[in-house]
């Protein structure tokens, strides 16, 4: 969830860490895994769940993600790589229920990280699926104005149906436009 919707920075002496997402079943599960894995309790403030914690800087430094980190320079942690396949495909589905979209053509995950992207790509080739990379111009928000560049992984066709016999999406609309594209692609 992290890669695809969080934050770090400094805050008052510390370390905050941020993620933003509304959706409830995803909110819920960041909020349980902060507990379980961070033991910290995260406080909310709109669609916001933070946490401050210096003790998690030098973790999150040694996963490749300086503080401050943001979109542009996000990257998967080195350790992933030698993870086994279901650990991919659990961290594939965070990224996807965040940055991931499912359109009548096939999947498409965005991001401001042209590594990301080529490392998205690298870990659904572990899992048999072919992603192609392709640079966009696109707004961030409805509200800016100027375009810039971002990068798309897509995935079409029989790679779809192969990713989603590796994920199921917290997401419930994500996961139903899923199911309705593999049965659509059939």
């Amino acid at each position: 969830y992290f890669t695809a919707e969080g934050y770090a920075y400094d805050a008052n002496g510390s370390s905050r860490i941020s993620f933003t997402n509304s959706t409830p079943g995803i909110v819920e599960d960041y909020i349980k895994l902060c507990r379980a894995l961070f033991g910290v309790e995260p406080r909310t403030r709109g669609n916001e769940i933070y946490f401050d914690a210096l003790s998690l800087r030098l973790f999150f430094e040694s996963l490749g993600w300086p503080i401050p980190t943001n979109a542009g320079t996000k990257t998967i942690p080195d350790i992933l790589f030698k993870c086994p396949d279901a650990e991919i495909a659990a961290f594939l589905q965070g990224y996807l229920d965040g940055d991931g979209n499912v359109y009548r053509s096939g999947v498409r995950v965005t991001t401001k990280s042209r590594r990301l992207a080529y490392q998205v790509q690298m870990l659904l080739t572990r899992l048999g699926v072919v992603g192609l990379v392709a640079r966009i111009r696109s707004r961030a928000t409805k509200t800016m104005v100027e375009k810039r560049d971002y990068f798309e992984v897509r995935i079409f066709g029989d790679d779809v149906a192969t990713l989603s016999r590796w994920i199921h999406l917290r997401c419930a609309r994500k996961q139903q436009l899923l199911v309705d594209l593999v049965d659509r692609l059939g």
